[in-house]
């Protein structure tokens, strides 16, 4: 097998992909309903104006947001200066409420079929993200049997730490569904305005 090989190909090519525009309210109704479990909502609000709190409260799961009100959520949320295992466990949180959904959709048809490895989450990547957000486009590298990267093009919150560090978990979260633990670290040199990559494996 090649060092690296195409896994799941981007949508289109990279200039074409556009930068997404919205983002689905149950991204943001998830990651409230963490911070309300773990008493930071009140502080949380305090980063927020009055119009971003109406905004927030507001907002419905089924809801397409615009993407710059995603944006001053997560940078309130960097201004809460959590730690890195507080954030991690937020993100692995907020998957678990959408896993509950779409991606409990995806477990069930996986293992009906057999096919049990992060893989299988991997495979659907390319979904997920169409029925999340409007715009941008992901790509699967693999680059051994329990090692992937996964790149991530036209998505403007990468610009908070916050995401990035929880969308890490997110992902953790979901691999553990299919293995026993699973390790997913950002790419630093490979992290722009508007992309990411993070490396991924499994045991």
């Amino acid at each position: 097998m090649p060092a690296e090989e195409v896994f799941l190909p981007f949508p289109a090519p990279v200039a074409d992909i556009p930068v997404a525009t919205h983002v689905r309210g149950s991204v943001l109704v998830s990651s409230v309903r963490g911070l309300r479990a773990k008493q930071l909502f009140d502080r949380y609000m305090g980063f927020r104006d009055v119009l971003g709190r109406e905004r927030i409260l507001a907002t419905t799961a089924s809801s397409w947001v615009p993407l710059q009100e995603a944006l001053e959520h997560y940078f309130a949320l960097d201004k809460l200066r959590l730690s890195n295992e507080l954030v991690e466990e937020l993100g692995a949180a907020s998957g678990r409420v959408i896993n509950a959904s779409f991606l409990g959709v995806v477990v069930r048809m996986t293992h009906e079929a057999g096919a049990t490895t992060p893989w299988s989450a991997l495979a659907n990547t390319g979904r997920l993200v169409t029925r999340t957000w409007k715009g941008s486009g992901c790509r699967v590298m693999k680059l051994g049997p329990k090692e992937a990267r996964f790149e991530w093009v036209g998505q403007p919150l990468v610009v908070s730490p916050y995401y990035r560090l929880a969308y890490g978990a997110f992902m953790s979260g979901v691999f553990t569904l299919f293995c026993k633990t699973s390790i997913v670290r950002e790419i630093p040199r490979l992290t722009t305005t508007t992309s990411i990559c993070y490396r991924c494996s499994w045991v």
